[in-house]
């Protein structure tokens, strides 16, 4: 085994996998800017504000890039789905995820649905 395979490998070894807000957060943020205009235009507008400001992260040993949550090994979770309650954080913070607590904090705020 090559030391890029090992340092990966290695990589791998992780006790709980992250909860991420960041695409939550910026759907807010693009439903909050587009209030008012034509649904079609605002699911437009908040898909585009997540491509454009989502981070990427590329690791150092990666030959292929990409991922699915702002965190390494991350369960973004979807603003598609609405306000997430505190049952169902705890259940996955149960299993095999951690939250920051400020990220966690956010997910609870008090929200209006932005006419979604």
């Amino acid at each position: 085994m090559n030391e890029r395979v090992k340092r990966m490998k290695e990589s791998l070894r992780i006790s709980k996998y992250p909860l991420c807000v960041e695409f939550f957060r910026l759907a807010n943020e693009s439903l909050e800017q587009t209030g008012g205009e034509p649904m079609l235009l605002r699911r437009s507008k908040l898909h585009a504000h997540i491509l454009d400001n989502c981070t990427i992260f590329i690791e150092d040993d990666d030959l292929l890039c990409g991922s699915g949550a702002s965190k390494p090994f991350g369960l973004e979770m979807s603003y598609e789905y609405g306000v997430w309650t505190k049952d169902e954080v705890e259940s996955l913070k149960s299993e095999i995820y951690t939250i920051t607590p400020e990220d966690e904090e956010e997910l609870y705020e008090e929200r209006c649905n932005h006419g979604m």
